[in-house]
């Protein structure tokens, strides 16, 4: 493992920083992955035992769903206020990433799109909020309203105002819900600064349809929150999956949450978590159920989404409460999907959660 310290000089505003020109010394690494090198600040606690193997893995998704082809590692640097040239949770410049939280999937995507280089801003921060993390640090994510107009009107070297962020996801997950391909096409065709009436030429050459044309769209569609339309399909696949008909009718999945579990991440917002993936091969009715632990009777959550993007993704949401509660029924399609298993920050415990319905 190369136990390095070297100093970034350069602009570092366009991907979430707004410093620029100033030298910034980084921590040592102190863990190394295939795709992935981690640093944090000496008087940091050390993030969960989880969290940066599971970033080196989604660094993996991340390569193949963009096809680049990275020049180097990703460094992810977990650094106090003190040594951080962002004035934002997190920002990227290149693959060198500068983060006040432990895991930040977000700038991951920066990173991963840096290797062939960023889009318009607009364009490339809805991507970094449609495949990118679910934290709710951020004050803008429950809110995706907004003008699109305006939001590329307001790009600069500062990059795009962090309000706008919710509906420069929303027109992403449009595009990429509608055509993978052409959502594609147009990170790789714009440029950061591009302007209103240059990225408008380019979305009819790649989509058929005007800039102004797809700002009606994103009105008319539904303002869902970030948890929502965000598309966590490269988690889904950096984490474990279970065979949801490996027990018959019943999967009881039982999982210990801790932050020295090699499974669990974080902590942010205040909570460390666990994800697992749950593979359904036949559509039809399902129930879920959360059992707490009865001996520590922690409080907990258990969420359930597709893998995939888009309004209604989030099937189901629970507390972990002290006592059984009933299980709730949902209408399933075939496919793989997301559980999280969440414990507040400094507990440790066991959720079990039931996943009911017929294999057969």
């Amino acid at each position: 493992m190369a136990i390095t310290k070297h100093t970034l000089v350069g602009m570092l505003a366009l991907a979430g920083c707004g410093a620029e020109n100033t030298e910034f010394e980084t921590p040592e690494v102190e863990w190394e992955g295939e795709w992935l090198r981690y640093g944090r600040s000496p008087g940091l606690a050390p993030q969960c035992t989880g969290t940066a193997p599971y970033m080196d893995r989604y660094v993996g998704a991340l390569v193949q769903l963009f096809g680049v082809e990275p020049s180097d590692t990703v460094d992810f640097f977990y650094v106090d206020r003190q040594s951080t040239p962002c004035e934002a949770l997190g920002c990227a410049r290149d693959h060198i990433i500068f983060s006040l939280a432990p895991v930040q999937e977000h700038e991951l995507v920066h990173a991963v799109r840096s290797f062939e280089g960023l889009s318009q801003l607009v364009l490339e921060e809805g991507a970094a909020e449609y495949w990118g993390d679910d934290s709710q640090a951020f004050a803008f994510r429950p809110n995706t309203e907004g003008d699109l107009l305006e939001a590329v009107d307001l790009v600069s070297a500062d990059g795009l105002p962090s309000e706008f962020y919710g509906v420069a996801g929303r027109l992403h997950a449009l595009l990429a819900l509608d055509s993978p391909q052409a959502v594609g096409t147009l990170l790789r065709r714009t440029s950061p600064l591009m302007g209103r009436e240059a990225l408008s030429q380019q979305m009819v050459q790649t989509t058929g349809s005007t800039l102004e044309d797809w700002a009606t769209t994103v009105e008319a569609y539904p303002a869902c929150e970030h948890r929502q339309y965000r598309d966590p399909t490269p988690a889904c696949q950096s984490v474990r999956t279970v065979d949801r008909c490996e027990n018959g009718e019943v999967v009881e999945i039982e999982e210990y949450v801790a932050c020295d579990d090699e499974e669990t991440l974080g902590p942010r917002d205040g909570e460390i978590w666990k994800y697992v993936a749950v593979d359904i091969d036949k559509a039809g009715t399902y129930s879920l159920l959360a059992l707490p632990d009865l001996e520590t009777k922690l409080e907990g959550r258990v969420t359930l989404k597709e893998c995939r993007g888009g309004c209604g993704s989030v099937i189901e949401e629970m507390e972990v409460p002290s006592s059984i509660t009933p299980g709730r029924s949902f209408e399933a399609v075939p496919g793989r999907y997301l559980l999280r298993l969440t414990l507040p920050e400094h507990e440790a415990g066991w959720i079990r959660v039931w996943l009911a319905g017929s294999c057969q």
